[in-house]
């Protein structure tokens, strides 16, 4: 009953998809986001936590534009009226396939990198306001601090909303499409759950299961084809219990941080 059975009923074929700079900079970032929401008293590991993943949004906005196929923000731009056409189709169950990010996952994207640069860019502020450190040094007023403060913190609050919404939603899509979101982050290959047209998986490598890991291909084949709603769950929890062990790590050596 958890699973949707349709079109599963023989191996589809297995694209390349994700490339290693967008895996990296994508897990690299759920890791500093999960420093700064979730240990955002703790200095000044939360200032430096928010300068990289301002430097990794920025390279994925330029690798949005330079990058893979799949990574390139002109393969997944749609416009509102898209979004509410993929949106009622996959509450009808019969959404169209999409290699790359699907409309409502397209828009998550350009928020939750918008955000993250917003309040980076708000948290140097506030920084400079408050206690004359980071980039910005003394160039932000002192009387800026309690505003830049809520904003920050308002902000911060909405984009942890975000998040979550975001993994609900990669968790729904892989119910409907029969694709496990989560493990292809990791491998950057999907299993085509579907029959699609050839201009949509156009220019994405297809290979056969022989070039999965022996080792790894009984899991890979449970995870991602047998049970992909099912084994997104058991990723996504697995994944937060990782993330917060190695967030409580990266805390023991803040006292050894200088403030900056």
């Amino acid at each position: 009953m958890l699973e949707n059975t349709e079109r599963r009923v023989q191996p589809e074929p297995i694209i390349k998809v994700w490339d290693g700079a967008v895996r990296v900079a994508h897990w690299m970032m759920v890791l500093f986001f999960a420093v700064i929401y979730l240990r955002y008293r703790k200095f000044p590991i939360h200032a430096y936590a928010g300068y990289l993943m301002m430097i990794l949004v920025v390279l994925r906005v330029i690798w949005g534009v330079l990058g893979t196929k799949a990574a390139r923000f002109s393969t997944f731009w749609y416009t509102p009226s898209q979004v509410l056409d993929y949106t009622r189709r996959m509450f009808s169950g019969n959404a169209n396939y999409y290699a790359s990010h699907n409309p409502m996952g397209s828009w998550m994207v350009y928020v939750l990198l918008s955000m993250m640069l917003v309040n980076g860019s708000l948290g140097l502020m506030l920084y400079s306001s408050g206690q004359e450190l980071g980039p910005l040094g003394n160039m932000v007023p002192e009387d800026w601090e309690d505003v830049l403060k809520g904003l920050h913190k308002g902000l911060g609050h909405i984009t942890a909303a975000f998040v979550a919404m975001h993994i609900a939603g990669v968790i729904w899509a892989a119910r409907a499409h029969r694709e496990n979101y989560v493990l292809a982050m990791f491998t950057g290959h999907k299993r085509v759950p579907r029959k699609v047209s050839k201009e949509e998986i156009a220019d994405y490598p297809v290979y056969s299961e022989e070039k999965i890991s022996p080792r790894m291909r009984p899991a890979e084949r449970w995870f991602n084809y047998r049970h992909p709603f099912v084994g997104s769950i058991i990723l996504v929890g697995a994944v937060l219990l990782v993330v917060i062990e190695i967030t409580e790590a990266l805390i023991n050596i803040n006292k050894y941080l200088l403030s900056y």
